[in-house]
Formats: C-alpha cells, structure tokens, sequence
C-alpha cells in the first residue's frame, strides 16, 4: 500500500502572451519544485491520505498584473489508507510546520535536513498522535534514539 509523497499540478492562461509568472501558494504543505512556473510538485510526505490541502495560483504578465487566479482549490492526497496502528490527529499544516522549524535547528543542508525532520515527524506523530500530547508528555529520551536513526549517513 504505497503513497504518493508528491504531487503536480498545472496551471493554464488562456488568450495570454508573452511573459507569465505564477506564483504558487499553499498553508499546509511545501513546494518542492516550480515556483514562478505554470507547473508546480508539492511534497506531500507529510499529508495522510485523503487529507484535504489548499492550493492556490495567480498568474501575473510582465507588468506584474495579476491576470488570473485560483483561490480555495483543495485536494485530497492519493493513495489507499494505510494502517500505522495509532490514528494521527496530526494536520498537514502542523506537519509543515513541524518540518519548517526543524529544518534550521539541524545544520544539515536544506535536502538533509528535510529528510531528517521528515523521519522524526514520523516517529514523533506515532508515539505521540496529537499535537497537544506532544506538547504535555514530550521526553527528550524518547526522541534521543530516533535522532540516531534519522541522522543522514553523509552528516
């Protein structure tokens, strides 16, 4: 039962020439690839299946007007459901942000540092399913072994 852990999207201007921007914008999952372009990859390693995530596009001409635009499009992750034996209360935008403050805190390139922020969520989201429980039991031993396992072999 795999998931998808990314996914593209494309925009299209009809009737439109010249030099067309898109800028690409979504509060619960990053952009991996595409900013400024018509198509655009999501990461979507940290949305459950058939979460609903917010994406929005404005196409702009080379004056910087805004031509067109996209507002509220939600979409559900593909994949079958998965059975992790605990069920996360976990949002897609709690995820990201998880990720997002990670990311810094490890002095790993950016690729690195996502992967190892991206493996600790995982683990941290099955002991602790809520949020708020991590917030309340969270114990710097638990996560010690798992920071070890996480850890890129090239840092």
């Amino acid at each position: 039962s795999s998931t998808a852990t990314s996914m593209q999207f494309t925009a299209k201007t009809t009737g439109l020439t010249g030099n067309i921007t898109y800028e690409w914008t979504s509060k619960d999952v990053s952009i991996i690839n595409g900013q400024g372009t018509p198509n655009v990859i999501l990461d979507l390693t940290y949305a459950n299946n058939d979460d609903k995530i917010y994406l929005s596009v404005v196409a702009a001409d080379s004056r910087k007007c805004p031509i067109s635009g996209f507002e509220g499009i939600y979409v559900s992750k593909p994949g079958a459901a998965t059975n992790t034996g605990s069920k996360s209360n976990w949002t897609p935008k709690e995820r990201k942000e998880f990720v997002d403050a990670c990311i810094p805190n490890t002095k790993m390139t950016e690729a690195n540092g996502r992967a190892y922020c991206s493996c600790m969520l995982e683990k941290i989201e099955k002991k602790y399913p809520d949020p708020a429980t991590l917030e309340r039991e969270f114990k710097k031993e638990d996560v010690e072994p798992w920071a070890k396992e996480c850890r890129p072999n090239s840092q």
